[in-house]
């Protein structure tokens, strides 16, 4: 009996610290997983680059799970969707500037544009005139080829010029924070359909996380507008971004150094509302051995120091156990001439690698008895041979036959039994039907039908010797297919059957001379017989 040792996987981590003076290098790296199947590292991003954001939406709902709105309900009106702060609360960020605004889109199409404004507090923004309206930004749709569907969206705000066209208002924002003016912030939704607009799974920030602005008409030039809260009891996905005064670069890329080369270049994501603190990014599989990581960052001003650098050793994990499921331990299948042809199901649970890896499965079928067996290598939990498939490689006899069979998993490098065992089952052919059969028959052969001449049926004999697939089949003599009378396996033997003069539609041919021909995979006969009408 074979015994499987496995080893535990081990990750000795090992931290240089590199105290850079560069502002604009990333810091603190550190390995969060380490597999053959793949790494993932995360850094902090460089402390100078960093953003403020600003949303009324729930923060932990500024996921890829979200809902969406605005659809038939409200008839395809052109409308504002906005976000309101009080200048109180926005004391912490006076004098930062206003960079971008995030927001995110549903499934269908529409045309959003960014609308800033800072109205005095607590009144409403002047949204026909748009006296208090600071910023604005390009157009978002698919018409414009830059509307992402079922995604964040960012819009580089640029300043509100009165009298000037909106294609024409690209001066980026240079707007601060004033603490003494309230900020509405978000956009004009029009020309859409269906569900354009992405919101939060509530509950709702009545009055400043979900404010709709409904305006008579079909421009936003119309005479009324009525502020609204949906009755949705959901908030708008929405954020500002912030950023200090001076602050004048940013990260472009960083580089993912793997034992001395770039293994990957990874795009900034301190810069998106939904940032997490960290950066991160997992590539993958890896080589088993010693692998040392560190990160660099590109920007405007060159490629930056160092982070420090982290060792792994990766070593393998086997794949995880798993179980047989079908045929049970112990069991019995019992066969008859008539279900040679079913398949046998042999089925296991998944294995699972802890490292991530594809996994193979290798069944062993095996005649305990004479030993022969099949061995077939598989992605899925599912072998399912025919019975004749097994009683010819496996020289199944009538009767008893004794099986037993064995599953492992591989993940390339090490295995694992199924149950740690072998199952053991049987598969009983002792109901074949077969007449004057030959435990050892020595040849394959067509006999001559009698009676015949016949009328209205006679008995057509044969022997084989090896067992295999077998058709017989009537013909015409200008080779015209009449009928098959067997179309299965058949196990080494003598048989005996019938023809009683119909064709394959269940209806009675003419009298005269017919064609009949036994088949195998390997070997065919044919004789003639005489139908008297």
């Amino acid at each position: 009996m074979k015994i499987y040792i496995s080893f535990v996987f081990y990750v000795y981590l090992f931290s240089q610290q590199i105290f850079s003076q560069d502002p604009n290098a990333p810091k603190n790296l550190e390995v969060e997983l380490a597999t053959l199947g793949g790494v993932q590292l995360s850094w902090d991003h460089p402390p100078a680059f960093s953003r403020e954001i600003i949303t009324k939406s729930n923060q932990n709902h500024l996921t890829p799970n979200y809902n969406y709105a605005i659809g038939s309900a409200y008839n395809g009106y052109h409308h504002f969707v906005f976000h309101k702060v009080d200048g109180d609360s926005l004391a912490d960020y006076h004098g930062l500037t206003l960079e971008r605004l995030a927001f995110k889109a549903g499934p269908d199409s529409a045309t959003f544009h960014a609308h800033i404004y800072a109205p005095e507090k607590g009144e409403e923004p002047d949204y026909i005139y748009k006296t208090d309206m600071v910023l604005t930004g390009q157009f978002v749709s698919l018409t414009d080829e830059n509307l992402i569907q079922n995604d964040w969206n960012y819009i580089d705000l640029t300043t509100f010029q009165p009298g000037t066209p909106w294609e024409q208002m690209l001066e980026p924002s240079s707007y601060t924070i004033d603490s003494t003016k309230d900020l509405w912030y978000g956009y004009y939704v029009r020309l859409f359909s269906g569900n354009p607009v992405g919101m939060d799974n509530g509950p709702a920030n009545l009055g400043y996380g979900d404010i709709q602005v409904f305006c008579g008409g079909p421009s936003v030039d119309s005479i009324t507008c009525n502020p609204v809260s949906p009755n949705v009891n959901r908030n708008f996905l929405m954020a500002l971004q912030l950023k200090g005064e001076d602050q004048t670069n940013d990260v472009d890329n960083y580089y993912v150094f793997q034992n001395g080369t770039i293994a990957e270049i990874v795009e900034p994501s301190y810069l998106s509302p939904v940032y997490s603190g960290r950066e991160r990014v997992n590539f993958g599989p890896v080589s088993e051995g010693s692998h040392t990581f560190a990160v660099r960052a590109l920007t405007s001003e060159g490629i930056s120091d160092s982070t420090n650098n982290v060792t792994v050793n990766i070593v393998n994990s086997p794949p995880g156990p798993f179980e047989f499921i079908s045929p049970s331990n112990g069991s019995s299948l019992a066969f008859e001439q008539s279900t040679l042809s079913n398949q046998i199901s042999f089925i296991w649970t998944p294995s699972v690698d802890p490292d991530g890896l594809d996994l193979e499965y290798t069944i062993n079928v095996c005649n305990s008895d004479t030993l022969l067996c099949i061995e077939q290598t598989l992605e899925e939990r599912i072998y399912q041979p025919y019975v004749w498939v097994l009683m010819g490689q496996l020289s199944l006899v009538e009767g008893m036959n004794q099986l037993h069979w064995s599953v492992f998993s591989s993940d390339g490098i090490d295995t694992t039994f199924a149950n740690d065992s072998i199952f053991t089952f049987s598969i009983d052919l002792s109901n074949l039907s077969v007449d004057d059969i030959s435990l050892n028959p020595q040849r394959f052969i067509l006999n001559q039908n009698f009676p015949n001449p016949f009328n209205p049926q006679t008995l057509i004999s044969y022997e084989i010797n090896v067992g295999d697939f077998v058709k017989i089949a009537v013909y015409d003599l200008n080779g015209k297919w009449i009928t098959n009378l067997i179309d299965e396996y058949k196990i080494p033997g003598k048989y005996n059957l019938k023809w009683n003069g119909l064709n394959n539609l269940n209806q009675s041919v003419g009298g005269g001379i017919y064609i009949y021909t036994i088949s195998s995979n390997t070997q065919t006969s044919s004789k003639k017989m005489i139908l008297l009408k």
